[in-house]
């Protein structure tokens, strides 16, 4: 036994373990393939899985779309349905209100007609009352005046029958 040149390998030897080499290349390819196989199984079946929670995510979330646009269209539905209620009925009132308005305001133009012609009479009266009072303050004058002459004219009566009495008594 010799000593051998650990560098130096024989033809043989380098074919071995170039053969050797290859061979666990060729497995290690064919683990490695294997594994990337499995693996990239692993991944389409996770893709797939993820997919599908996708499509049915997106179809909850389409679902979810068309209730809320049925339910946005119900309300604005019934919110115009609700105002156009509102708008006739406010319409209505506001005619009713109007009229009334109308009748409050030829009522209160009548009332203020009735009042000035009061007024009118009122003073019409005041002046007619003014008038008689002057005129009757005139007669009553008058007839004071009239009284007083009367009653001077009866006291020149008395004395004067006094004096024929008092002359037929002393005769």
């Amino acid at each position: 036994m010799g000593f051998k040149n650990t560098n130096a390998m024989t033809s043989t030897e380098s074919q071995q373990l170039r053969s050797h080499f290859s061979l666990g290349l060729r497995q290690s390819s064919r683990l490695s393939e294997s594994l990337n196989l499995e693996d990239l199984k692993l991944k389409e079946n996770f893709l797939e899985d993820d997919a599908a929670q996708r499509a049915s995510r997106l179809r909850d979330l389409e679902r979810t779309v068309a209730i809320n646009k049925e339910i946005i269209a119900e309300l604005l539905g019934s919110a115009t349905r609700r105002s156009e209620n509102a708008n006739r009925r406010l319409n209505v009132e506001n005619r009713f209100l109007h009229t009334k308005l109308r009748e409050v305001r030829d009522e209160l133009c009548e009332s203020r007609a009735k009042i000035l012609i009061l007024e009118q009479i009122i003073k019409e009266m005041a002046s007619n009352e003014e008038e008689s009072k002057r005129e009757y303050q005139g007669k009553v004058q008058t007839l004071v005046n009239a009284l007083n002459i009367k009653d001077q004219l009866l006291e020149l009566q008395e004395a004067r029958f006094k004096a024929i009495k008092k002359a037929i008594n002393e005769n």
